[in-house]
């Protein structure tokens, strides 16, 4: 979908673009891959109301436009990353780890061992969804964790 700019010559026509083509556009596009985007779009729910948070576009679109934005872009993200293959699921967690080094060890243990990555899961995730993603995230943190070592060792 083609991202369209308010035409500024016309203030009373309506926005050309939706809350949802704005997050797309301005913060999804710009992100590495989908591990981030579901990373990204999980950090703006809010656990305490059940409603996803993005001040920025809720000023510009509403709340409830922008809650439904996030809400429809973090089902999109994660079930586009239940699609990807194990080896490029692993890619990208490395890819991550790897441009915090002095972070990857605590980001390697906190999700290993407090399965923080479950957040990431979109609320209303169907059970099959879930166990899915944690297989996939729990076999990459094995895999990475290995490499990591490895890496250290040789050093």
């Amino acid at each position: 979908m083609k991202y369209l700019q308010e035409d500024p010559s016309n203030p009373s026509a309506q926005p050309k673009c939706t809350a949802f083509d704005a997050l797309e556009q301005e913060v999804l596009h710009g992100l590495p891959n989908d591990l981030a985007r579901v990373c990204y779009l999980a950090s703006l729910y809010d656990q305490t109301t059940g409603e996803y948070r993005d001040f920025g576009r809720a000023s510009r679109f509403g709340t409830e436009a922008s809650h439904s934005a996030i809400k429809r872009a973090h089902e999109d993200v994660f079930a586009r990353l239940l699609q990807v293959p194990l080896e490029e699921l692993a890619a990208q967690f490395r890819a991550w780890i790897e441009s915090e080094p002095e972070k990857a060890a605590s980001i390697l243990k906190e999700w290993s061992e407090e399965k923080t990555y479950l957040r990431l899961m979109p609320v209303k995730a169907p059970d099959s969804d879930r166990l899915v993603f944690e297989g996939n995230l729990t076999a990459v943190l094995q895999l990475t964790a290995a490499r990591w070592r490895s890496k250290l060792k040789g050093r």
